[in-house]
């Protein structure tokens, strides 16, 4: 069974190539949700889905791939040891209660954003507290799937988190955690979702914080 997955929606975003960094571009279109493609160890420029060309400018170590979405991942993106980082710059709806999918409409900003993840039914774990990412001062919000959830009554089987045009986040089953940083940068909201599946260890954890907290955002 699927426990994790990013359902694809239509238009998805071409990201910009010519952007003066001396990190390397993440080639789009390598590897799979299931099949992620490894990549070297070192400085990379990864997309904001939907952003008009922002990147992430970010330290990724040993052990790393990545997936067609833009998306770094450790490994298969439904395995419980799985760390996921990713990134959009158009989320179109967080939704209220996400067994169900309704929708929450999300506000301008960044402060709205964060707040409409933080009054998710069943995953929230608090309000957002202030963070920053590259300089840029933020929010940041702590969503956890209860373990052992029963998703039988909701649409689907699925826990629907949030949209933007590449995809579709959600769940199938619990004891993933997702903390979501979203930052306001030229005029956009960009939010970084790092995730993690029930296996991961403290270790883990601590790098994938890591690489967001020393990361820098690169704008066109």
């Amino acid at each position: 069974m699927t426990t994790y997955g990013l359902r694809s929606t239509e238009g998805a975003p071409e990201p910009v190539d010519d952007v003066p960094t001396s990190a390397s571009t993440l080639v789009p279109e390598r590897g799979q949700f299931l099949d992620p493609a490894p990549i070297d160890p070192g400085r990379y420029l990864v997309a904001f889905q939907g952003s008009g060309g922002a990147y992430l400018e970010v330290d990724v170590p040993t052990g790393w791939s990545q997936d067609d979405d833009m998306v770094l991942t450790t490994g298969v993106g439904n395995a419980p040891g799985t760390l996921r980082i990713e990134l959009s710059g158009d989320v179109q709806r967080v939704s209220e209660d996400p067994c169900k999918g309704g929708p929450l409409k999300v506000g301008r900003g960044a402060a709205e954003t964060a707040a409409a993840f933080a009054e998710m039914r069943r995953l929230a774990t608090g309000p957002p507290r202030a963070a920053s990412v590259g300089g840029y001062d933020g929010h940041l919000v702590r969503l956890e799937v209860p373990t052992g959830i029963d998703l039988a009554s909701c649409d689907g089987g699925w826990l629907s988190i949030y949209r933007n045009a590449s995809w579709e986040k959600g769940y199938s089953e619990g004891g993933w955690t997702d903390l979501i940083w979203t930052v306001d940068v030229a005029g956009r909201t960009l939010m970084i979702d790092a995730c993690f599946g029930p296996a991961a260890t403290e270790g883990q954890v601590d790098e994938l914080v890591h690489m967001v907290e020393t990361a820098s955002i690169v704008t066109p």
